[in-house]
């Protein structure tokens, strides 16, 4: 079985906004999680690459918008949300997503 791609997953934050984020996941699940936050876009070339290489190498990969760009809710206000949103996102991955632990 190889890459599971899902795109624009749902995340929700403490403040129930909800984040968007692509995800590649490995053939064999549960696996170590990676997550990329960006203001910049989660989709494109450059992500695509990455997650080809952390998945095939039996890593989820995770990128995500930041709250207010992309896909995801909210309004961006750089930096004010990181910490609160990216320690979600991290519980998010480790135990709340079904999708990482099937």
């Amino acid at each position: 079985m190889g890459i599971l791609r899902w795109f624009n997953v749902r995340v929700p934050v403490r403040d129930g906004s909800l984040l968007s984020a692509d995800l590649a996941l490995p053939a064999s699940l549960p696996a170590p999680a990676v997550i990329t936050r960006t203001p910049y876009g989660k989709s494109g070339e450059l992500h695509a690459k990455r997650a080809a290489v952390f998945a095939g190498g039996g890593c989820a990969y995770v990128s995500l918008d930041v709250r207010g760009r992309g896909d995801s809710d909210g309004i961006f206000e750089p930096y004010r949300h990181d910490g609160a949103d990216g320690a979600d996102v991290i519980a998010w991955a480790a135990g709340a997503a079904p999708v990482l632990h099937r």
